[in-house]
């Protein structure tokens, strides 16, 4: 259309009246110049050439707009300026599916890539030299930062591949990351904070999920009947291959409150599930979920007098723990260590849904119990039974028998 920004009479894009926004490296990387681009979808020249550009756009609109990304966006790439600030009231997000997703690139000298109040969807961030963090949420006047379908890849220089902070919480649909030097999911929030962690994976990371601090839920993206030995889907989180712990719950002075379910741990070089000295108010609930093939060779999985649990570690101080359902097997050196004063319940009321089934290595504990603490474990399978234990407090109670015998460790 015709124009005259410049002062003259020239080809001009058409006024945005929102509420998208589209960049587009292909774009305009100059907005007060010829032709004035203003972030409409067509004709592809009037996108934004850099993506601060639509998210800023969409920003000035208010409540409800789309920054919609097309294309691989960076420093190098597009001349960002990162972090990319989006607020509340935008979403940032890629293209439609099927199309790929858009990428946003990292650079070496990036403290943080995105700063989150607001929503991202669809976009891969791929780290090239950053030791910095991909993304970080803050809080906004209202509501919590959310994150759907997103993938990181720290190259294994990013620090974390996503952190939460502060007293409003995020919620994390089907996210992945991988290749974090340290967490690839680091949760560091007030204690009443909720972060709810539906679906996808974090892996091959220095820990899986660390917690310093908040209410945080783990599980898969629709409920599911619990089906003991069956195996997982594809809804099932996952957290594995990673250097260290699967997940740290980090005792500070901020409680910790985790409620996880249907969550796959697996193949970590140290320990699935490491509780440290969680002050008072913490809360731990664990159901339908597997813990196994965690190798316990990694320093987080020592516990007490050099040995190792590559399922569960209890350390320090005892948070109210809840245990049912879960498969813990096959696990290097024990599969629970329970080094803490008070007793520790893993008994459900009846053999069923709700027991755990713990299968052990030739040569290590089911579980181990320090000399200060009582463990009743009734009600539950045990490959062998009875089974390997350690500790005077040890209850074994009654066993269960499962209909199918499940696999021997490989």
């Amino acid at each position: 259309m015709c124009g005259e920004k410049s002062g003259a009479p020239s080809c001009e894009c058409p006024a945005n009246g929102g509420p998208e926004f589209a960049a587009d490296p292909a774009g305009s990387r100059t907005v007060d110049a010829a032709p004035y681009p203003t972030g409409v979808s067509s004709p592809p020249a009037c996108r934004f050439g850099r993506l601060g550009d639509a998210v800023a756009a969409a920003a000035a609109h208010g409540a409800g707009a789309i920054a919609r990304a097309y294309g691989t966006f960076g420093v190098a790439e597009t001349s960002e300026v990162l972090p990319l600030s989006v607020p509340t009231t935008v979403r940032l997000s890629g293209p439609d599916a099927p199309a790929a997703h858009a990428v946003l690139r990292l650079e070496s000298g990036t403290a943080i890539g995105v700063d989150l109040q607001g929503a991202i969807e669809g976009l891969d961030v791929e780290n090239v030299s950053s030791t910095g963090i991909a993304v970080a949420t803050s809080c906004g006047e209202t509501g919590k930062p959310s994150l759907k379908d997103v993938a990181v890849s720290g190259a294994g220089q990013l620090t974390n591949g996503i952190r939460v902070g502060g007293a409003c919480g995020a919620v994390l649909e089907g996210t992945q990351v991988r290749k974090a030097a340290e967490a690839a999911l680091l949760v560091d929030a007030a204690a009443e904070a909720p972060v709810e962690v539906i679906g996808g994976g974090f892996r091959e990371s220095g820990v899986g999920l660390e917690v310093r601090g908040g209410r945080v839920t783990l599980h898969g993206p629709q409920d599911a009947v619990h089906q003991l030995l069956v195996g997982f889907t594809s809804e099932t989180l996952e957290i594995d291959a990673n250097i260290g712990n699967g997940i740290a719950l980090v005792g500070k002075e901020t409680p910790i409150v985790l409620d996880a379910a249907r969550v796959r741990v697996t193949n970590n070089d140290g320990t699935a599930l490491r509780m440290d000295a969680l002050p008072p108010g913490s809360a731990v609930s664990v159901a339908d979920s597997e813990l196994s093939g965690n190798k316990a060779t990694a320093q987080g999985s020592r516990y007490a007098s050099g040995r190792s649990a590559g399922g569960v570690i209890v350390n320090q101080l005892l948070p109210l723990l809840s245990f049912s359902g879960n498969t813990v097997a096959c696990n290097g050196g024990d599969q629970v260590g329970i080094y803490v004063v008070g007793a520790v319940d893993l008994a459900p009321d009846a053999c069923g849904a709700s027991s755990n089934f713990f299968r052990t290595r030739v040569g290590a504990a089911a579980v181990y119990v320090s000399p200060y603490a009582t463990v009743d474990a009734s009600n539950n399978y045990w490959a062998p039974d009875p089974p390997g234990y350690i500790g005077t407090g040890f209850a074994l109670g009654d066993t269960c028998q499962p209909a199918t015998p499940p696999p021997a460790c490989p």
